[in-house]
């Protein structure tokens, strides 16, 4: 790859698999997407390629400690920038080491603007109850303590809460431990996001002052963290892919990163569902599921932004979640982006696909490796830390063998609404419930449900 400028850059394949982790960012993720033909790798060096042929290089990057400078190259593509960082070989050629997006949050440290008054923090605490604790439904600042004494601080203008979910997959998906990072929170209710950006630029002006050398908001220091890591994680990285031959049509993103299954969870399978089947099958069955899933809560939040929303839509939605789409609850923030419950409600919906269907999840066929699971009474089940992992139980496949597909459906998509927000919001009510926007969904997509479903989602015994 030629940039106009004469520098030769080159993307080992090596390194692609690293690099993959740039699609935690928004952008990155949705130019990516445009470039999919099949096949994720071959999508992200589509898009590295173009990326390359019109940037220019503005500066370098020092590595603290060793000293060796990083070349970075800029390009404007879509309305979003994007900086390439690179390593240099020889002469004029460089390989690429990093791809990220300055129209995401990343680089909101370089904003300026009026601050205000000084923001309140709560913490530290684990980013599991940090990401738990209600004051994180909110847009502010947040503070991650990195092992080693290091600070990292950072903005939400949308919520505190989704930021660490981000920032939490980042490190699980690039096989980094977890449990030697903490958070602080600072809540900023109501305000506008030139004031959060600005409170996060005074933030990391105050550490630096405070803490010399722990603050890794500074170019030098960001990008040395973000190298060690992809470094001690690269060779236990795997991005897993469905086997060749399965991946579908020309322009299909794969519905599944990893399905674990062993032999004896193969051989329990069969039992339940009366006949072989194979690992591959299993596969199919889920991506056939997770293609329901994912267009019927996309029809339910497509019909929730009609305006006016129609009739069937209404008595949906009055039925799962006891209130019309109109209503606007008393909790609401001035800062918030939607305007009525209709409109939250398509929100989650839209952010439950993407994730459904985002190629992300890891299934597990039968055995699961967290407490509490039980394979022969629970239809699916995800992890209550929010890791993008869903395991399937007896009652799921046996609406396989019943070729009840919209059931299946039905509880993936139960599953991806708990990894995006992993417990029920108690002030939120039926709005912070899985169970009802699974009721919601069916009722829509006019599919059936699960016995006690609704039962479930007005929190009563059930009488089926």
């Amino acid at each position: 790859m030629r940039t106009p400028d004469g520098h030769t850059l080159h993307l080992p394949a090596e390194h692609l698999d690293a690099l993959l982790a740039e699609l935690r960012q928004p952008a990155v993720r949705e130019l990516v997407r445009s470039n999919y033909q099949g096949s994720m790798r071959q999508a992200f060096a589509r898009t590295v390629s173009l990326l390359a042929q019109g940037a220019s290089r503005i500066g370098a990057l020092r590595h603290r400690r060793s000293g060796e400078r990083f070349p970075v190259y800029a390009t404007n593509y879509g309305g979003s920038t994007f900086e390439l960082v690179t390593r240099p070989i020889e002469g004029a050629e460089e390989t690429i080491v990093s791809l990220r997006s300055q129209s995401d949050d990343t680089g909101a440290e370089y904003m300026a603007a009026s601050a205000g008054r000084p923001v309140q923090y709560f913490g530290p605490m684990s980013l599991d109850a940090a990401i738990n604790d209600p004051r994180a439904n909110s847009p502010g600042l947040y503070r991650i303590h990195l092992p080693g004494g290091r600070l990292y601080d950072g903005r939400s203008t949308d919520t505190i809460r989704a930021r660490l979910i981000n920032h939490r997959w980042c490190l699980t998906h690039l096989g980094v431990p977890t449990s030697g990072y903490r958070a602080s929170i600072g809540p900023m209710p109501r305000s506008k996001p030139a004031r959060i950006q600005a409170a996060e630029k005074r933030a990391i002006r105050q550490t630096r002052r405070q803490s010399p050398g722990a603050g890794t908001n500074v170019r030098e220091g960001e990008f040395e963290a973000m190298f060690r890591d992809y470094r001690e994680a690269e060779s236990a990285i795997q991005y897993e892919t469905p086997p060749r031959g399965r991946r579908g049509g020309r322009g299909r993103r794969p519905l599944l990163r990893s399905l674990a299954c062993s032999p004896t969870d193969l051989s329990t399978v069969q039992g339940i569902v009366g006949r072989p089947v194979t690992v591959d099958d299993i596969r199919a069955a889920i991506e056939r599921a997770v293609e329901r899933g994912v267009s019927s809560a996309q029809n339910a939040a497509r019909a929730l932004r009609q305006s006016p929303r129609q009739a069937n839509t209404l008595r949906a939605f009055q039925e799962a979640f006891g209130v019309t789409p109109e209503t606007v609850p008393r909790w609401r923030n001035s800062s918030d982006r939607w305007k009525d419950l209709g409109e939250l409600v398509a929100q989650r919906l839209e952010s439950a696909a993407r994730i459904l269907g985002g190629g992300s999840i890891r299934y597990y066929c039968w055995t699961c490796p967290y407490p509490g699971w039980n394979p022969r009474t629970m239809r699916a089940g995800a992890p209550s830390n929010g890791r993008y992992e869903i395991c399937l139980g007896q009652p799921f496949f046996e609406s396989w063998r019943d070729r009840m597909y919209s059931l299946m459906a039905g509880s993936l998509l139960h599953e991806a609404l708990h990894i995006y927000f992993p417990r029920t919001v108690e002030h939120e009510k039926r709005v912070g419930n899985s169970h009802c926007f699974q009721v919601f969904v069916a009722l829509y997509n006019r599919h059936p449900l699960y016995r006690c479903k609704r039962e479930q989602c007005l929190k009563v015994p059930c009488r089926a």
